[in-house]
């Protein structure tokens, strides 16, 4: 964005200022500013994942098994959950 030269010189002496008054020079931005709206919550835990052990949030992607089993939609986690809950079977030729 190019800045007339008058808009350029009241920066300046606008920062100078802020400067010399011990202030950082910086403009207030209401977008950072405390906001319900926007501030971040405290996810929701809504179970464990019987695969990897963690919590499950609200907002993650996962997979009801058998009604009671809850797993993160991962290739990990599933597989994971597998492994513990089946049999190995090792076939003698």
């Amino acid at each position: 964005m190019i800045f007339s030269n008058h808009r350029k010189n009241f920066c300046n002496r606008w920062l100078y200022s802020e400067f010399k008054r011990g202030g950082n020079g910086m403009i207030e931005n209401p977008m950072v500013l405390p906001n319900k709206r926007f501030d971040p919550v405290e996810p929701k835990v809504i179970g464990t994942c019987e695969g990897c052990g963690e919590d499950v949030l609200h907002y993650e992607e996962a997979i009801e098994f058998d009604g009671d089993v809850l797993l993160h939609d991962e290739f990990d986690c599933i597989t994971e959950y597998v492994r513990r809950h089946s049999t190995e079977v090792i076939y003698d030729y």
